[in-house]
This record gives structure tokens, sequence and C-alpha cells, in this order.
């Protein structure tokens, strides 16, 4: 970590007036998550200054209630707050209500990503026309393989596709369809520039869901069963889901081992997936 980044912590944190709002993961989509949590604290404190303490401090450059984001940390004054949630099999509690009652506030709101309209300008310039973002791959970490719907169904969409062309984003060493205008690799505000400018997103539940929503980007979500929809989906989005015997199995207490038979996501069919995005592709354009 840069001794600068270490002395401007020092500097915020001798200002009696400043909120620290700290990260509970290095997960992209838990980070972005802090967001929702701005505007609330913004009322509950409205001459302080908040500080994000964040894996990813671009997710809040320019953002109207951010003084300052930094990766830095110094655990040594009761003006840090760490939201948590807790995510258990059945769970059916909104993931956004827990972050905020962990922290004494009362609700959470959408998040939130500020672009410049320079940040747009240059997005344009890479995809003439319009556009579907897409992102054929989830986290597989903490989730093994239950995200996946499986590229070769990804595939077998764009192959069908009639519609806008795609677009791939996500990490440069995620699979690549073909027949896809390939953007993988770009930095998550260049991403979010795509996904601010695109006709829809059409993705995983993850950290990409939440990227489209902060942008206001239209999505269709493929849920599978993993975790019940109240949990973390968002009421605009169109959710694609199932509920074998066996769903949901998430748990935010300990990583998932890797299913085999993915009957939840085997349910989803690729003709169910192109109808829902020319419905909601339709519906945009009204």
């Amino acid at each position: 970590m840069p001794l600068l980044e270490h002395i401007s912590l020092l500097f915020w944190m001798l200002r009696p007036r400043t909120i620290f709002l700290r990260r509970s993961s290095r997960a992209m989509g838990d980070n972005l998550l802090l967001s929702t949590l701005l505007p609330a604290l913004r009322l509950r404190f409205p001459r302080h200054r908040i500080v994000v303490e964040t894996a990813f401090p671009e997710l809040f450059r320019h953002h109207p209630h951010v003084a300052w984001a930094t990766r830095a940390h110094w655990s040594t004054t009761s003006r840090h707050l760490k939201p948590r949630y807790r995510v258990l099999p059945g769970e059916k509690h909104s993931l956004y209500t827990q972050l905020a009652h962990s922290i004494g506030l009362d609700s959470a709101s959408p998040p939130q990503l500020t672009l410049l309209p320079r940040e747009r300008e240059a997005a344009r310039r890479r995809v003439d026309g319009t556009y579907i973002c897409l992102c054929p791959v989830g986290k597989r970490g903490f989730c093994s393989n239950r995200k996946e719907w499986g590229c070769d169904r990804f595939q077998e969409l764009v192959d069908q596709w009639d519609g806008p062309k795609f677009v791939q984003i996500g990490s440069p060493v995620d699979p690549l369809l073909k027949r896809v205008h390939d953007l993988r690799g770009l930095s998550l505000r260049e991403s979010a520039a795509l996904l601010a400018n695109a006709s829809a997103f059409l993705g995983l539940e993850g950290g990409l869901m939440h990227l489209a929503k902060a942008v206001e980007c239209p999505a269709v979500i493929l849920y599978g069963g993993l975790v019940a929809r109240e949990v973390s989906a968002y009421p605009d989005h169109v959710v694609l889901a199932s509920t074998p015997s066996c769903a949901p199995c998430f748990s935010s207490e300990f990583p998932l081992e890797p299913c085999e038979g993915m009957e939840c996501m085997r349910a989803i069919s690729v003709e169910q997936v192109a109808a829902a995005l020319r419905k909601l592709l339709d519906a945009c354009t009204k």
C-alpha cells in the first residue's frame, strides 16, 4: 500500500466528523453493495464526511456522498462501520436490508456508480449501434459451479440470436464465445460505461448483476436455484429461476462443493432465455 495513501487515511481519521464504511469481503459485488448504504448514511450524518474502505476504490469515484475511497485500513476507531449479511439455505430476508440493519440503518437504496459523460462517450466509441452486454461465467471460487448456466448454452443462444449484437464483458481469462464482440478485460468503470449504454445485460447472479443495476441497465439474470430471488434480486430485473427440492442451497457461512446435477440451471432452456431477452428489449423500446 503506498505510503501516501496511509498518510491520507491518517488525515481523515484525525477529523472528528468522518464516518468510515468498511468492506466485509473482497468480492466486487459485496464492495459495490456498500453504495446501497450511502444515501441513508448521508441522512443519518448530514455534516460528516464518508470514507469508504474498499477493495475497489474505482467503484466510488465521483460518488456524491463519498469524500474518499481507499484500500487502506487501520481499525483504530469506533467510527468504522462494517456492514454484514448472513444467508443460509432457505433464507428469505433481503441481503440489502440485512446490510442496512447491521449498522443501525432503516433501509438501503439501489447500488449507484457515478459515471462521467466522457466515460460514457468512450464506451460509445468502442461499440457502434445497439448491443447487449453478456457475461457467461460467474464467480466460481466460493460458490463453485453453482452459479453456472454453461458456456455451451450461452453459445447456443448467441448462434440462434437474430437481435442486437452481443458484447462479452468480464475477465480476460473467461472463455470467449464465438460471434460476439470481445471486450473482456476492461476496467470496472469501462465495463460499467458499456453497461450504461447497452440495451440490456444478460448474465448470472453476482457482481456484474449489481454493476448493471448501479448504472440502470435492464437485465435478464439467470438465477437457477442457488439463492431465493427475495435475497438479492432487483424488482426491475427479469429473473429466471427454478426451485427443485434441493434449492436454495447457498450459504454464506462456508464455501460450497461442486454440484454434479445442477438441476436448477438445467431447467432453464435456451428458448426461455431468448424469449425473456426479446420481451425485455420490446418493453424497453416502448
